[in-house]
């Protein structure tokens, strides 16, 4: 019978081993990928003005979070070792032929000298961080990993250069160096994955922010909790009054889901920035009630333009003007004259269609004078309402509006008004205007906030100095051109309009 109390068994002692084999790098890699997963995420929620710990993300989540920044580290490490394998294959195999000996300990000098050009430099960094610069951080462990990597393939293609039987054994100085340059090379790529794993976490919370306000699933959240969160990044609306049976609850609009842990939801605003780097935690219970609500159409169709993101909080709630509505919010003579501190008197007033020959390529023309400009309707162009206003001394005033279908083709149409006029800026060109040339020097171009100015000089008389700008709100394109003396307030002109936006 066996002696159950004796010693343990040889075969016992084997699986032991085997075990240990496989747990001990198993925990290892669980290890790194948790600690490269906690950086690259704290990253990203510190960025968007969240604390990790509060999310509660686990150990899971942390791990597999780790795989965008693991996945280019090992691949990348991968295909280094192909390389450095492949190179010194192929040294092995000249220095045993005999062959190229003087031009092998050459490589040998060099590489060595390399190697100790590359661990001075992240010596230096290690020991005077503040002279390197942020952006070149990764420099530092780079260098002294790629240093010390350097060594090593100097020292073995001293040993394989001139007849294996020469070759005197491994001392033990040479294996202490060896093992130090590689925990120094292993320290190294630690570093260097830290570093990467930090700019990949920057880098998803930066695009986390800006995929916000095109996100399809909206958060609506009604609660009886006061937030008092600024009207730039949500709206809040009183749902019911403090005397009701409900008592006091508010509904705020606007918000996206980040991240659901449990019952726990991490919302931002769809209008995040980061001088705006609000996040609400809110524990989904009876006194938070959240609403789920898709608007497929909405973030296409407004697009992603100051027009709108300076002005609503959200895509969702981003009106429109047509007809009318449009046309009424040019100025009148006495209002216009009033920005200017003179007198105007109404000199004509038209309508522009769109082009029916598919016109839609706008040119420098149109930087002097935006009615020569025609557009077709697959632009979104719908109608442009002009007044054009006249006074003394010399002034003229030409204000426009133009009606869009969309607000993003109206953002289109100012990106593209802005660089045409950086394309003709310090140009001239001739126009031919009521029988007779003119020759026009278009000016600098001047850019504030959803706003695009140029100034154009036709001649020497205070008159013949123009500004011209051009912003939108919504889909409404403002377009004003000032001739006079007093085109300074060209952009008041502009944001005056834009501000009796009825939409």
């Amino acid at each position: 019978m066996p002696d159950n109390d004796g010693p343990i068994p040889p075969s016992l002692h084997k699986w032991i081993g085997v075990i240990g084999l496989v747990v001990a790098p198993t925990t290892l890699a669980t290890g790194l990928c948790y600690y490269f997963g906690y950086t690259s995420t704290r990253k990203t929620l510190a960025y968007l003005g969240i604390d990790s710990d509060a999310v509660g993300f686990t150990t899971n989540d942390y791990v597999t979070k780790s795989t965008s920044v693991l996945f280019v580290t090992i691949l990348v490490a991968l295909l280094a070792c192909t390389a450095v394998l492949g190179l010194c294959t192929y040294l092995r195999r000249v220095a045993t032929a005999g062959r190229h000996a003087g031009a092998l300990r050459a490589l040998a000098w060099m590489l060595g000298a390399l190697g100790l050009a590359c661990l001075v430099r992240g010596m230096v960094g290690v020991v005077r961080p503040t002279l390197t610069p942020d952006e070149q951080l990764w420099l530092t462990p780079v260098t002294l990993g790629l240093g010390a990597a350097l060594l090593i393939l100097a020292a073995w293609v001293f040993r394989t250069v001139g007849p294996e039987a020469d070759r005197p054994p491994v001392s033990a100085l040479e294996r202490a160096l060896l093992t130090v340059a590689v925990v120094v090379m292993v320290l190294a790529a630690f570093w260097t994955t830290n570093i990467f794993a930090t700019k990949v976490g920057e880098v998803a919370g930066i695009n986390a922010a800006g995929d916000l306000w095109t996100k399809e699933t909206t958060v609506i959240l009604d609660t009886g909790d006061r937030l008092f969160l600024p009207d730039e990044l949500v709206r809040t609306s009183l749902l019911t009054e403090a005397s009701s049976p409900q008592g006091e609850t508010y509904r705020y609009e606007c918000f996206r889901g980040y991240a659901v842990r449990g019952g726990l939801w991490v919302l931002l605003p769809a209008n995040w920035r980061p001088q705006f780097g609000y996040a609400v935690l809110v524990n989904a219970d009876s006194s938070h009630r959240i609403t789920l609500r898709t608007i497929k159409d909405a973030p296409d169709r407004v697009g992603n333009g100051a027009n709108v993101r300076e002005y609503w909080p959200c895509p969702e709630l981003v009106p429109t003007a047509t007809g009318a509505e449009v046309q009424g919010q040019l100025l009148a003579a006495a209002d216009a004259g009033r920005v200017f501190g003179t007198d105007l008197t109404v000199a004509t007033e038209y309508i522009q269609r769109s082009a029916a020959d598919g016109a839609r390529t706008q040119n420098c023309a149109g930087t002097v004078d935006s009615g020569t400009q025609l557009m077709s309707d697959t632009t979104g162009y719908r109608v442009r309402y002009v007044r054009e206003l006249a006074g003394s001394p010399p002034v003229l005033v030409q204000e426009s509006v133009i009606e869009f279908d969309t607000p993003h083709h109206a953002s289109e149409f100012v990106d593209a008004t802005r660089a045409t006029w950086k394309r003709c800026a310090h140009s001239e060109l001739t126009l031919r205007r009521d029988g007779a040339d003119a020759r026009h020097q278009i000016g600098e171009v001047t850019e504030r906030t959803g706003l695009v100015t140029v100034e154009v000089r036709s001649g020497d008389r205070p008159i013949d100095g123009c500004r011209h700008a051009v912003g939108a709100k919504s889909n409404v394109v403002v377009d004003v051109r000032v001739c006079g003396r007093p085109t300074d307030q060209t952009a008041d002109l502009v944001n005056r309009i834009r501000d009796r936006f009825a939409g």
